[in-house]
């Protein structure tokens, strides 16, 4: 898994998974914790969505 984390033009922070191929999960944040921590989430439900579907 590849995640990264990016500060935009606006300063807000984006964090990007590619869980895997075709597989992607976002967060998104005023601090970088606060991205992982979105990151993070979304991540849960995109596995959560796999298991069920």
């Amino acid at each position: 898994m590849r995640i990264t984390l990016e500060q935009d033009e606006d300063g807000v922070w984006n964090g990007h998974a590619e869980v895997r191929a075709g597989h992607h999960a976002f967060g998104y944040g005023d601090e970088p914790a606060d991205a992982l921590a979105d990151l993070q989430e979304g991540m849960a439900a995109l596995a959560e969505s796999e298991e069920h579907g």
